[in-house]
């Protein structure tokens, strides 16, 4: 039976692992909580070559800044960013960010924010073939992850003068949103039920580190998407992260005291080092994930 258990719990841990991967969207940080991320479509464009830039409203965002082509640093996409400058005039306020994305050949275009994308931003739209570009309306970020949707349709065909803003719907997609949250959930407790193997837990140990796991991440999980929801995504948004962590630590700490027990039945001071253990075992795992997809 003892065997039979540590290799369900083994194969539970390096299947959650395996389907995390493939996965941009499920890319996991500490506890393997999600990172804020948005997600733009735009669909029935023109068959061409495009551009895909951002403005936002400062000159600095996070790790981002305002570009301009004359300054003497080295941008990876640095031409198509001075082609957006040279012909994209933004309205008073604005700034081109130093973002862009290249597309040949498309009719739809999904774009995935990277690090810290501006929670304000306008979006522009360069098709390369003629140098027509088009300029969204001033455009908030909603939820920790932002889902937007755009159909160029009426755009191109003349209904619409090109002077006039294009939308972006929001398009929240809620059953991706939950199937990652049960993804999430089924790397953490892999994890951690690993990890209690080495710490030998008791078989009533399992169930209350499985139950509190689920009830710490659904608490995380919707106090960062509360948070993100009435406050956009902006830097204090990791402040607030990293606040519910260590909470989430403390608690579980308490819990884990108060209801584990390991078979020795000796010191208690190695379930407080296994909590923090689990918890910087899911931190560390997330990151190199986060880093390789």
């Amino acid at each position: 039976m003892k065997k039979f258990l540590a290799l369900f719990i083994s194969f539970l841990g390096l299947l959650a692992i395996v389907l995390a991967v493939p996965s941009k969207a499920s890319a996991v940080s500490a506890d393997t909580g999600p990172k804020p991320t948005t997600q733009i479509t735009i669909k029935n464009l023109e068959k061409s070559d495009y551009i895909v830039a951002f403005g936002m409203n400062a000159e600095f965002y996070g790790p981002h800044r305002a570009f301009t082509p004359a300054e003497d640093r080295e941008y990876i996409n640095k031409e198509e960013l001075t082609q957006v400058y040279n012909i994209v005039t933004l309205p008073e306020g604005w700034y081109l960010c130093d973002i862009s994305c290249s597309y040949t050949g498309v009719t739809e275009i999904v774009v995935n924010s990277g690090y810290m994308w501006p929670s304000d931003f306008i979006l522009i739209l360069l098709n390369k073939s003629n140098n027509q570009y088009y300029l969204s309306e001033e455009t908030k970020t909603y939820a920790f992850h932002s889902y937007f949707e755009c159909d160029m349709a009426n755009y191109q065909n003349g209904s619409i003068a090109l002077s006039k803003p294009i939308t972006l719907d929001a398009k929240y997609q809620y059953g991706k949103e939950i199937g990652e949250f049960f993804l999430r959930l089924a790397v953490t407790l892999g994890i951690e039920l690993l990890l209690a193997l080495a710490f030998k837990f008791t078989k009533k140990s399992f169930i209350v580190i499985a139950i509190t796991n689920a009830i710490t991440q659904v608490g995380l999980n919707v106090a960062l998407n509360l948070t993100a929801h009435f406050n956009g995504k902006n830097p204090w948004l990791a402040f607030i992260y990293a606040f519910v962590e260590i909470a989430i630590v403390v608690v579980e700490a308490l819990v884990f005291m108060k209801f584990c027990e390991r078979k020795d039945g000796k010191s208690k001071l190695p379930i407080l080092l296994y909590t923090v253990a689990a918890n910087i075992l899911s931190f560390g795992l997330g990151m190199l994930l986060w880093f390789i997809i």
